[in-house]
């Protein structure tokens, strides 16, 4: 079970962040083979453990709807979509939305960054 979510910084014991070029072992992370066969998996393991938690296994049922689309978003430079994304099934769904921005000036595969937002979706837009 998840220990119990602590919303008092005071009560927050002293911790050092993990060197991400430092192995578990003790090892300097040294080349970019080392970084995906070890440190990556490591680092992964420790985001859920501490942070995010597992996928859910068996992984639920997911539904995904554009509730919104502007073409000429950000002064016309990119595309705008919404997203609705519905994980689970009857009374086990939790929904999310999903903001998405690809520039117009790019034709191939762009890399996309997923962030968390718990307040409104347009600040800063």
């Amino acid at each position: 079970m998840a220990d119990e979510a602590n919303y008092d910084e005071s009560l927050v014991p002293d911790y050092v962040l993990p060197d991400a070029l430092i192995g578990s072992d003790g090892c300097a992370v040294t080349t970019g083979g080392v970084w995906q066969a070890q440190r990556r998996p490591e680092l992964l393991r420790l985001f859920e453990e501490h942070v995010y938690g597992g996928m859910p296994d068996p992984l639920p049922e997911t539904h995904s709807e554009l509730f919104d689309e502007d073409p000429n978003a950000l002064r016309g430079q990119a595309l705008r979509r919404q997203f609705s994304l519905r994980f689970g099934a009857g009374e086990q769904v939790s929904t999310m939305d999903l903001l998405l921005y690809l520039p117009h000036a790019i034709q191939q595969p762009v890399p996309v960054f997923l962030g968390l937002n718990f307040s409104d979706r347009n600040l800063g837009c």
